[in-house]
């Protein structure tokens, strides 16, 4: 869409797309320029998802992305982000993402909403935009 909006001046827009299926407990995800989903496991380590990214949106004739795929278990949770949560100023972006997975590991047993809360007060000195999404995967007793 952004691509075909016919601006002169693109915009730089990067997005990670994913589908999480539920019953075959799988994420799948295409990135464009934008950075791997992080999942986090039940045990409390930690995972940036393999990337395989695409050009930003708009940037170039990419109209196919390629996509990866990944098995989640019960107690994992996925968490796609924009880069206000891990950049900041005069500090090497893989510090961020660092940061991010430790915080995320060693608070994997808040329920979600307070994990939101706690991620996003974390964030110190915020220049740019900040989103997150967290989505986690719990056991079904089909009993």
């Amino acid at each position: 869409v952004i691509s075909d909006l016919g601006v002169s001046e693109s915009p730089f827009v990067t997005c990670c797309y994913a589908v999480l299926d539920v019953e075959r407990r799988s994420l799948t995800w295409a990135q464009a320029g934008h950075f791997s989903p992080l999942l986090v496991h039940s045990n409390g380590t930690t995972t940036y998802l393999p990337e395989h990214p695409g050009p930003p949106l708009a940037l170039g004739s990419a109209k196919a992305y390629p996509s990866s795929s990944a098995q989640l278990d019960p107690g994992d949770r996925v968490l796609l982000f924009t880069d206000g949560l891990v950049e900041r100023r005069r500090e090497h972006l893989d510090l961020g993402l660092e940061r991010l997975a430790l915080f995320a590991a060693a608070r994997i047993d808040l329920p979600i909403a307070p994990f939101l809360e706690a991620l996003i007060a974390s964030v110190v000195d915020r220049f740019d935009d900040l989103a997150v999404l967290c989505v986690g995967l719990v056991a079904v007793d089909d009993s």
